[in-house]
């Protein structure tokens, strides 16, 4: 099951290997899950928040590379990439300023996502990733594709709590950011 959760096989990971997917898809989806439709609920009410959850949903589907998808797939795989493009962003500066308030380097988490948010296969996950990895000072990898955080500590399991409290704090962020950005839009509307 928990293949089809990171998208790549967990049956041969150790413990460190796990902890690593884990904070990764954390940070993944502090992006997919909180902010990208928050931000979208913000701009656009409940159309655009269920229009982004659409994307997202068939780009989780069919947007994987295997024969059966391949060109079906491309569609919702390039949407889903449009969309995330500032989501992304937002949620990588989301967690680095909550690195603030928690038990994470803010330093590391910025000189991590400035150098290495593009080694990602990704378009867009690297960026809440590295700064993840950065915060946490560990490696984020995906065997045989990227690391990120490179030549910090393995990840842990006791790293997981650690990703999922500075997942809960980037989430307050967003909220608190977007309350702003809404009441800024209504007060400028005539």
């Amino acid at each position: 099951m928990s293949y089809y959760v990171v998208n790549q096989d967990t049956s041969r990971l150790n413990a460190y290997e796990l902890s690593s997917v884990t904070v990764g898809e954390v940070a993944k989806n502090a992006s997919d899950g909180i902010v990208a439709p928050l931000l979208c609920y913000a701009l656009g009410g409940i159309p655009a928040a269920l229009a982004y959850c659409f994307v997202d949903a068939a780009d989780t589907v069919m947007g994987h590379h295997d024969d059966m998808y391949e060109w079906l797939g491309k569609i919702p795989a390039f949407l889903d990439d449009l969309v995330n493009l500032i989501p992304a962003r937002l949620t990588a500066w989301g967690i680095i300023i909550a690195a603030m308030f928690s038990d994470a380097n803010v330093s590391m988490a910025y000189l991590v996502w400035w150098n290495e948010a593009r080694l990602s296969d990704s378009l867009n996950a690297g960026y809440p990733m590295s700064s993840m990895a950065g915060a946490l000072e560990i490696e984020i990898e995906k065997f045989g594709h990227y690391r990120l955080g490179a030549g910090h500590r393995h990840a842990e399991p006791s790293d997981i709590p650690r990703a999922v409290r500075l997942l809960y704090a980037t989430a307050t962020l967003t909220v608190i950011g977007l309350f702003f950005l809404i009441t800024f839009i209504h007060l400028v509307q005539p």
